[in-house]
C-alpha cells in the first residue's frame, strides 16, 4: 500500500510540474508567485517575497557566530538575552555537524556560512507577534532572510536549505509557510537532492575508522594529510569534564610530551557513553576530527553502543581509576608551546597578577581575564568562566587583584595567543 501511495504521489507532483501548476502561494505576501523553468524545477526561494507590513516581529541583525546548518547566533538588541539572538531555524533539520557529524552535516554548515557571510542584510523573523525560544528556553526558533545586494530581494534561508536538498522539513505542516516549505521539500525529495537521495556525500568518511596516535592527530591538522573531517580511533587518558565537553591527553616516549584533544560528547550524550567517559578512564576513542571557527579543532561524533561490543564505531572503556596529574609548566612553555600543550591539562604557580577584567556582555558574560606575571618573568592570561564558590556566590574580579595565585585548567587558544582555561573556582589557589 505504501509503495502504491508513493507511486501515485509522485505521479501527481510530477504531472504538477509538467504543468506549471504546483500552488505555493502563502499568508506572505499575496504576490508570490510560482514559476517553472522549462525542465519543470520550481525555484521557490526567488519566487517567495518577504512581508513587511505582517504582524511577524522582525529584526535586521549580523552574525555573531556559526554553528552548523541550522543554528546560528545573531547580534541582536535588548529583546534577546545578553543581546544575542541564538536562532534555531524554522521548518527545517539538517544533518549535524558539531557533536555528532552525519553526511552532508559538513555541507549543510558551509551552505548556510557561506550564505550569510557574503549578505549585505540579514533579517531574522519570528513566526507570531513575538520571539519564540524552543524547548530548551535558551534558542530562538526563527525564520532568517538575507539578501546579496542592496537592491535585490530578501530569500528565505530556511526555504533554501529544503529547496537544495541540505535539510529534511521539520514539523512544518503548523507554519505559516507550510505551502511553499512543503513545496521546495517535495521536489527535493522528487529529485533525490543530497540528504534526500543516494548521492553520497563526496567530504564524509563512511569507512572504518583509522587507528593514529593523538601525536599524529595534532601534527596533521592542517596541511596535504589533514585528519580534519576523517573518523578516527585513539587511545586518551581522560584528564578533565566540564558538562559534555571532556579533555584527553597522550603521553608520547619518542617526544617526551604529552598532546591533548578537545572531545564534545554532543549535547545529549547516551548513557553509555557518560558511563565511559570520567577523569582517569582511558578509552579507546571512535570519532571525527572537526574545525569550526566557534569551537576550533575537536574530536565529535562519539558513540557506544553498549549491547554490540563488536560495532565498528564503538569508543570502548580500556581502564579506569588512573592517576591524572598536571602538566607543571612556566610561561615559556605556555608562549613558545601552546600549539602542543593545546588542550593538554596543566598548572601553573606562583603567578603575580597584575590586571583583571570582566567581560560584560556576549555568551561569555561574567567570564574573568587574569593577566599575570609568571615566574620566568612572562606575561600570560588565566581565563575563567563564571565562578562560584562552595555557596554558590559569584567570585568578582577584586578577589584576585593583588594577589599571587596557582592555578590548574586547559591550555586554550583564544585571541591569537594560548592561555590557561580555568572552569572551577577550586583549580585557583591565591595566596
Amino acid at each position: 500500500m505504501k509503495k502504491i501511495l508513493k507511486f501515485i504521489f509522485c505521479f501527481l507532483l510530477l504531472l504538477g510540474f509538467a504543468t506549471g501548476c504546483v500552488n505555493t502561494n502563502t499568508s506572505s505576501s499575496s504576490s508570490n508567485e510560482t514559476s517553472s523553468s522549462s525542465s519543470g524545477i520550481v525555484d521557490y526561494v526567488s519566487n517567495f517575497k518577504l512581508d513587511m507590513n505582517s504582524e511577524r516581529k522582525k529584526l535586521e541583525v549580523t552574525v555573531y557566530s556559526f554553528i552548523d546548518g541550522d543554528t546560528v547566533h545573531f547580534n541582536a538588541d535588548s529583546s534577546f538575552d545578553k543581546g544575542i539572538a541564538k536562532a534555531r531555524f524554522l521548518g527545517v533539520n539538517t544533518p549535524e555537524s558539531t557533536g555528532q557529524v552525519e553526511p552532508w552535516g559538513k555541507a549543510a554548515s558551509n551552505f548556510t556560512k557561506g550564505i550569510l557571510s557574503n549578505a549585505v542584510s540579514i533579517i531574522i523573523e519570528s513566526e507570531s507577534s513575538a520571539w519564540e525560544a524552543d524547548s530548551t528556553g535558551e534558542r530562538y526558533l526563527l525564520w532568517v532572510w538575507y539578501k546579496t545586494e542592496a537592491n535585490s530581494d530578501y530569500r528565505l534561508l530556511n526555504l533554501e536549505l529544503l529547496q537544495e536538498g541540505y535539510s529534511i522539513a521539520n514539523n512544518i505542516g503548523k507554519y505559516a509557510y507550510k505551502d511553499v516549505l512543503q513545496g521546495a521539500f517535495s521536489q527535493a525529495l522528487e529529485l533525490g537532492l543530497r540528504v534526500n537521495g543516494s548521492e553520497k556525500d563526496p567530504n564524509y568518511d563512511y569507512g572504518r575508522p583509522t587507528p593514529m596516535t593523538l601525536r599524529y592527530i595534532r601534527e596533521n591538522l592542517t596541511g596535504e594529510n589533514s585528519v580534519v573531517d576523517r573518523r578516527v580511533s585513539f587511545e586518551a587518558l581522560i584528564t578533565y569534564v566540564e558538562g559534555t565537553t571532556i579533555y584527553v591527553e597522550d603521553y608520547d616516549e619518542e617526544t617526551e610530551q604529552a598532546y591533548g584533544m578537545t572531545i564534545f560528547l554532543g549535547m545529549s550524550p547516551t548513557a553509555s557513553v557518560l558511563q565511559i567517559t570520567k577523569v582517569g578512564n582511558i578509552v579507546d576513542f571512535c570519532g571525527v576530527v572537526t574545525y569550526s571557527d566557534g569551537f576550533g579543532y575537536q574530536v565529535s561524533s562519539i558513540t557506544r553502543m553498549a549491547f554490540d561490543p563488536k560495532y565498528k564505531y564503538n569508543s570502548n572503556l580500556v581502564s579506569e581509576g588512573n592517576e591524572v596529574k598536571p602538566n607543571l609548566i612556566v610561561g615559556s612553555d605556555l608562549i613558545d608551546n601552546g600549539s602542543l600543550l593545546a588542550s593538554t591539562f596543566v598548572e601553573m604557580k606562583d603567578l603575580v597578577v597584575t590586571d583583571t577584567y570582566t567581560t560584560k556582555e556576549g555568551d561569555n558574560k561574567g567570564a574573568i581575564t587574569i593577566t599575570c606575571t609568571t615566574t620566568d618573568n612572562k606575561t600570560i592570561t588565566v581565563r575563567t568562566g563564571v565562578l562560584t564558590d562552595e555557596n554558590g556566590e559569584v567570585i568578582t574580579e577584586d578577589v584576585f587583584e593583588g594577589t599571587t595565585i596557582d592555578v590548574m585548567g586547559i591550555v586554550d587558544y583564544y585571541n591569537n595567543a594560548y592561555q590557561v582555561l580555568v572552569h572551577k573556582y577550586t583549580n585557583i589557589d591565591i595566596h
